[in-house]
């Protein structure tokens, strides 16, 4: 059965949407097919939030001007995070291997150093996946 965490990722306020989005895919995705290989995650997907002023070509937009998130239903504040990550392996005995080169000595700090150039790293979040229902509302109601 495969296996799968969701991550909730913060970017650090000097950079803005656009710069954090493009520092990940750009820098830190290929880093980390780099180091982990034959045990890297199955798929990565992200999910950026969708925030006013994201695309902004002005340049007088500063990354602090404030990007607020396009909330449907709660408020801004309930989202303080720019990209939710879904990381898959194929079984919980591959993300135990990914889990082990992560944990050999520099490869933690290799990672710690890249996330400090775009993510606040203290608000990082990691959670397992359990059980996973899908269904097509067109199709199944």
């Amino acid at each position: 059965m495969t296996y799968v965490t969701i991550l909730y990722l913060t970017r650090k306020p000097t950079l803005t949407p656009k710069q954090f989005r493009d520092y990940y895919e750009s820098t830190h995705i290929p880093l980390i097919k780099s180091i982990f290989g034959s045990v890297a995650p199955l798929r990565h997907r992200r999910c950026y939030l969708a925030r006013a002023n994201s695309d902004s070509k002005d340049s007088n937009v500063s990354a602090d001007a404030g990007y607020p998130p396009l909330v449907l239903r709660g408020t801004p504040e309930d989202f303080d995070y720019d990209c939710i990550a879904e990381v898959s392996w194929e079984d919980e005995n591959d993300f135990n291997d990914f889990n082990k080169m992560y944990m050999q000595p520099g490869v933690m700090e290799k990672l710690a150093e890249d996330e400090e150039r775009f993510l606040v790293r203290e608000k990082l979040r990691a959670v397992a996946i359990g059980e996973v229902i899908e269904s097509s509302p067109r199709n199944d109601y």
